[in-house]
């Protein structure tokens, strides 16, 4: 009898020891993160006041493919959004199109297939500088899903990005009149032919 406890009181440690060895083991492991963020790239090396200028948003993926992003771009200073549009994004399927409101940028957008890179493109916004305080941009919420089978949700860093307004005297720049008059070809005329084929009715 005091054999057969001592056994089950040995297993019973044995085990034990190997619950608390796993325990340290997740407590000292490194935590799996990806320093996913947000950049925007401004056109000119400085701004001046009244300027229309147009700020690509880009992702950077840190090497790891997504397939879904979502979240707000906050936008702080003398602005006025001129426009948005999402033209040569990589993400072509959107359930929330990039819109402005209360000084944010919302947006929901996804792909087809995963990408990745560290110049990914979301989308781009016209804005038109009103005042010689710095703009501010902050991501606020923004997330990217892996495509992993799993959608995990990565957390974007939400590091503000500032850009500079200038005094220096110079003629006032409008990038986004020069994307529009850019646009102006109209499209080829071209015919639709309808026929039928009888040996298919």
């Amino acid at each position: 009898i005091a054999l057969k406890y001592m056994n089950h009181f040995t297993l019973k440690s044995i085990i034990n020891f190997l619950k608390a060895c796993a325990l340290l083991v997740l407590l000292i492991a490194p935590s799996i993160s990806y320093a996913m963020k947000i950049n925007v790239e401004r056109p000119f090396d400085f701004v001046r006041v009244n300027d229309v200028v147009i700020l690509d948003v880009f992702l950077d993926s840190e090497g790891v493919e997504v397939n879904a992003i979502e979240g707000s771009l906050k936008i702080e200073g003398g602005y006025e959004v001129q426009a948005l549009y999402t033209a040569g994004s990589v993400f072509d399927v959107w359930l929330q199109q990039p819109t402005y409101t209360n000084k944010e940028i919302s947006f929901v957008g996804g792909s087809t297939d995963g990408v990745f890179g560290s110049n990914l493109k979301i989308f781009s916004v016209a804005l038109k500088v009103t005042a010689l305080n710095p703009l501010a941009i902050t991501p606020v919420n923004a997330k990217a899903f892996l495509n992993n089978g799993k959608g995990t949700k990565v957390a974007i860093s939400s590091a503000v990005q500032k850009i500079t307004i200038s005094d220096t005297p110079g003629e006032t720049r409008n990038e986004l009149s020069i994307l529009r008059a850019s646009d102006a070809i109209p499209p080829k005329d071209f015919t639709v032919t309808i026929s039928k084929d009888p040996s298919m009715f």
